[in-house]
């Protein structure tokens, strides 16, 4: 049998086919607009109420954000973003607390009116601590606003006052604990004024286990700032490998070692005194500053006057160094005053030593050489108790240089200040250490359940796991160089990166906590918009109107397009007059093969 198609007309004509492409979009713009209106505002102006944003009592033109009090006639919107497609408002009047984060990028280029209604008292603000080795030292900071003779106590996880601080005039005050065990803790932060407990909040603070840091030890004269720097280090868990030169070539300590790079790259850090230094060949100190540059941090002690050659030699180390006058007497930043923090902080001591000995002897003086360093991008290293410099540093390729000249920090021990002598040197070797001057990674703090957060200086793939064992993978923002997080739960969330075995952890608080905190971070962006003043967006100009006229033109054109895509206007010759359904052949349509 031999096949023959009925034929079912010719080509439509070209207007035809035009009117149904035209339509097409037509179509999706009038339902883009029925499903995201913009209403018309008189006057222009939206009032957007948030958090504590109460005090209206209903109105025209009026919005409430998810955080906001019940109002009512007010439109409740999921957030800002909606409330501006749905009216287009020439400004904003902002009332209550202010726009939370999610919010300010959206109110961006609108005018913005904002007063906040009532002032904050109380904890204002709060910063958490950084991640810290066991036994070291950290700081929180924070201000107080509204309170009458406030002060401030920080709290350790077993209860006892480690340090108490009173706030300076604008309120702001920094109070310090130290690290012990390797773990997340919970210290408490209690603002009170006199006896009169006003509010406390938990400081989360995490304690990270790091590798043992390798010390090079190099003195050209035995000594007892030598011995306890080395007495010191061993005991906080550093591998050191001392050498002490005796004179005739004798040497205590470890055995000898060559100034190679290949040495010098087994070692995080190395301190030298003046004469080490100045007794090195050519050949020696530029091995040194090579693995200076590579990573490996420097410090050179000044324990005496310095000669001519002396200094010529530390020219070599990038400072300026002028002999000065003899030495001079210089004053430590003594710990706190109450006996109670003070023994919190240091412990109890042990049988030998009790930490209660010299419980009544003043902070010791120490003797600084006179010396004048000079460097265009010198650091302090070191700050005596009225806030001048004693020791500098600067950096030099991947690794840090510092000029020590205090010879005798060791009085800090036998005064009883073991721990404060501890921190000394730990915060030096910590800021000089391999690594110290690698960038780290940021994490906005503190951080509420829900409010999204921004992860800096992340080294490459990386995954925070949350308390209840959820995993989110972060996409990296190459031109911001953050990710953002969104937390779901509260407590601590590990941070892992791409190269990198000890996982970063960071506390995320719950949505109540905190709360005098939040609203003056919220109060204080909103009024760093509100002072922007932004120009009207054309697309954001009033006098739109509202959905129900786009969706009757929509429901219209789509319609007139239903009937006449279903017309024969605009069609040739229609179908074939043997079939109305070309699909299915009539009789005829076969015909029998020869």
């Amino acid at each position: 049998m031999r096949v023959r198609k009925t034929p079912v007309g010719e080509r439509d004509r070209p207007w035809r086919t035009v009117i149904l492409l035209a339509a097409q979009p037509i179509c999706a713009a009038l339902l883009y607009l029925t499903l995201q209106p913009s209403t018309a505002l008189p006057g222009g102006t939206l009032t957007v109420l948030t958090r504590h944003g109460g005090t209206i009592l209903g109105g025209k033109n009026l919005v409430a954000l998810p955080e906001a009090p019940a109002t009512a006639g007010a439109d409740r919107v999921p957030d800002l973003a909606t409330a501006l497609r749905r009216f287009a408002p020439a400004r904003l009047k902002i009332i209550g607390d202010g726009l939370e984060p999610r919010d300010i990028a959206a109110a961006a280029g609108i005018p913005v009116d904002f007063s906040p209604q009532t002032a904050t008292l109380g904890l204002v603000r709060v910063d958490f601590p950084a991640s810290v080795a066991p036994g070291a030292s950290f700081e929180v900071g924070g201000q107080v606003s509204g309170i009458t003779q406030p002060a401030v106590d920080l709290v350790d996880p077993a209860g006892s006052r480690v340090d108490t601080a009173v706030p300076d005039a604008a309120g702001n005050f920094v109070v310090s604990g130290t690290a012990r065990a390797p773990g997340p803790a919970r210290f408490t932060l209690r603002l009170r004024t006199g006896s009169r407990l006003v509010e406390e909040t938990a400081v989360p603070e995490s304690t990270v286990a790091v590798p043992a840091m390798r010390l090079l030890l190099l003195a050209g004269a035995p000594g007892p700032e030598v011995k306890y720097i080395r007495r010191w280090a061993t005991e906080a868990g550093l591998a050191v490998h001392a050498q002490i030169a005796t004179g005739g070539g004798l040497a205590l300590g470890d055995a000898p070692l060559a100034i190679t790079p290949a040495t010098l790259a087994r070692f995080d850090i190395a301190v030298l005194d003046e004469r080490s230094w100045s007794g090195l060949t050519p050949g020696e100190r530029s091995a040194m500053l090579a693995a200076v540059r590579a990573g490996l941090g420097l410090l050179v002690r000044i324990d005496g006057p310095l000669s001519a050659p002396d200094r010529n030699a530390l020219q070599s180390l990038g400072f300026a160094v002028a002999a000065g006058e003899g030495s001079t007497p210089v004053a430590l930043a003594a710990p706190t005053a109450d006996e109670a923090a003070r023994l919190a902080r240091d412990g109890p001591g042990s049988s030998d030593a009790p930490a209660r000995i010299n419980r009544d002897a003043a902070v010791p003086a120490l003797t600084r050489w006179a010396v004048r360093i000079g460097a265009p991008t010198a650091s302090p290293l070191v700050r005596d108790a009225r806030g001048a410099t004693i020791a500098a540093w600067r950096a030099d390729g991947e690794g840090r240089i510092a000029l020590w000249p205090l010879d005798d920090s060791f009085r800090l021990v036998l005064a009883g200040y073991d721990a404060r002598y501890g921190e000394l040197w730990r915060a030096a070797f910590a800021t000089l250490g391999r690594g110290a001057g690698r960038a780290v990674t940021r994490i906005e703090q503190p951080t509420w359940v829900g409010q999204r957060i921004a992860l800096c200086g992340l080294t490459g793939t990386a995954t925070v796991t949350a308390p209840d064992g959820g995993v989110a993978t972060l996409v990296d923002d190459p031109a911001a160089g953050c990710a953002a997080y969104w937390p779901r739960v509260a407590g601590w969330h590990q941070l892992r990166q791409r190269g990198q075995s000890v996982p970063t952890s960071f506390a995320v608080v719950a949505a109540a906590a905190l709360p005098n905190v939040r609203a003056e971070a919220t109060r204080d962006a909103t009024l760093r918009l509100a002072s922007g003043q932004g120009v009207l967006s054309p697309a954001m100009s009033p006098g739109s109107i509202g959905p129900w006229p786009w969706a009757v033109a929509w429901l219209a054109v789509c319609a007139a397009l239903w009937w006449f895509e279903r017309s024969k206007s605009g069609s040739r010759g229609g179908l074939s007059p043997r079939s109305s359904n070309p699909v299915v052949a009539g009789r005829g349509d076969f015909e029998p093969l020869p």
